[in-house]
């Protein structure tokens, strides 16, 4: 009894610490920032590589968050190749719209 205990306080925990990383990971990275940024997706580049790039040029908080919110909208095949005007004041949600 006492491990079940231990394994259902365990997946709480987990799933709060889940939900707190994703809301953290979906705010925008600078919320003052007024200033954009011309961020060049490749033709053929993969979600992978996009939300590295995003990261490296800090536009996005967490990379994985990125790809589950792309995934979440279903637009991972919808994103474009060509150059964007990203601002780091905008959401991982709105900067995943904007590249489609």
């Amino acid at each position: 009894m006492k491990r079940f205990i231990a394994l259902v306080v365990f997946l709480v925990f987990a799933a709060v610490a889940g939900l707190i990383i994703y809301r953290e990971g979906s705010l925008p990275v600078n919320k003052k920032e007024e200033t954009t940024k011309i961020f060049v997706v490749p033709r053929g580049a993969g979600l992978n590589e996009i939300a590295r790039k995003l990261a490296s040029e800090d536009l996005i908080r967490n990379k994985l968050v990125f790809y589950l919110i792309v995934k979440k909208l279903g637009i991972e095949k919808k994103i474009q190749a060509g150059d964007f005007r990203l601002s780091a004041s905008m959401s991982a949600e709105e900067l995943a719209n904007a590249l489609t």
